[in-house]
């Protein structure tokens, strides 16, 4: 037993220095970013949406892509840094608002590179009027969300001009819904002792907490992990799914009809504040970057000739037409650029990047004149 105790232990140590010396490595010579995510900071309860931003938030964090200013206004809207003394615009000013999930969110970048305060520069120059954005974004929300929200915004204040970002990932619902779990309740996974040995459960008390704890202190487990997606899709140890919208076979689904109604509610609230809305599709990584589309389905053993890449484009597309509800779709654009070789979605969070934020913005600017512009945003 004695020899049994000392093989253990000097296994245990043996593997520790090995990790050790790993780590060293890795911080040394392939440095990577550690995750600084606190999401009781970040999210607060909300008896509307379920949870928004907390609000007069002022710190750092890291998804995975760099750290990056998080800075809210009382409302809990994100806004760039020095706003936070007046964030109020200015008389005459005119006022969009985007309202969507984590991809306007976005907190793989700087405020000031995301698509609202990009689209409200980029109109300040087309037009010549003042403009100014409210950023409406909240991570993991989904239209029902964005349907809610848009009736309280519109509620506290008046806009000029509306943009709801529909994410083509996983936006679409299969039913209408009017309650919501609280995000920060939902996204702690402490360590726990597992209720039975279900896989599920295995990993949302086990696996869940020791990854959170590592991506934020280990950054030879960063390195590994972002290297081994592959065989961590394959045995489902990775948040990874793939999204059924896809599949041809969905075609007849019911969710494009919802989706498409709950967008017609949203419309209608705009409306009702005599303000013009626009919605824009966001495509998902491997919509743009196919290549990894293509490992994506080797991944999950599906029959490349089973799925269709633009189907939930052009199903949402010919329902927003029949609605009448306006849209905008900056897929092309975003493949013709990452052809061109621009990097527009995150390397180890795949969230657009800057030039992503960058790309989408000018898509939605190009597809008006000026004019056309200058009248959305003309005093009501």
């Amino acid at each position: 037993m004695k020899e049994f105790v000392k093989k253990f232990l000097l296994l245990a140590l043996s593997l520790g220095l090995c990790l050790a010396i790993g780590e060293v490595f890795v911080r040394v010579c392939y440095p990577q970013q550690l995750v600084v995510m606190n999401p009781q900071a970040i999210w607060r309860y909300d008896d509307l949406t379920g949870w928004y931003l907390t609000g007069n938030a002022d710190s750092k964090v890291n998804t995975g892509e760099g750290p990056v200013h998080f800075v809210t206004d009382a409302d809990g809207h994100r806004i760039p840094r020095g706003w936070a003394e007046n964030p109020r615009p200015a008389e005459g000013t005119a006022k969009i608002i985007a309202i969507g999930d984590s991809f306007i969110e976005a907190l793989q970048v700087e405020c000031e590179d995301t698509i609202p305060q990009v689209l409200a520069g980029l109109l300040t120059e087309k037009t010549g009027l003042r403009v100014t954005a409210t950023n409406d974004g909240v991570s993991d929300w989904n239209p029902n969300q964005y349907y809610y929200e848009t009736k309280r915004a519109l509620r506290r204040e008046k806009y000029d001009l509306g943009f709801v970002f529909i994410y083509i990932g996983n936006d679409l619902v299969d039913k209408i819904e009017a309650s919501f779990e609280e995000k920060a309740k939902a996204m702690q996974h402490p360590l726990r002792m597992p209720k039975n040995l279900s896989p599920y459960e295995l990993v949302d008390s086990l696996l869940y907490p020791l990854n959170n704890f590592l991506e934020r202190r280990s950054q030879l487990f960063v390195f590994v992990k972002y290297r081994m997606q592959f065989i961590l899709t394959r045995v489902g140890l990775t948040a990874n799914y793939f999204p059924e919208i896809f599949l041809k076979s969905e075609k007849g689904s019911p969710k494009w009809r919802i989706q498409t109604e709950i967008c017609e509610k949203i419309r209608d609230e705009f409306q009702n504040q005599n303000t013009p809305v626009t919605f824009v599709f966001l495509p998902a990584v491997y919509q743009v970057q196919q290549d990894d589309f293509h490992s994506f389905l080797r991944n999950f053993n599906i029959p490349f000739d089973s799925v269709d890449l633009e189907q939930p484009n052009r199903m949402l597309a010919a329902l927003f037409k029949e609605k009448s509800l306006a849209f905008i779709d900056p897929l092309e654009a975003m493949r013709k650029q990452a052809k061109n070789g621009a990097l527009l979605y995150g390397k180890t969070d795949a969230h657009l990047t800057r030039a992503g934020h960058r790309v989408v913005a000018e898509t939605i600017i190009d597809s008006m004149p000026a004019d056309m512009w200058k009248e959305k945003l003309a005093p009501k």
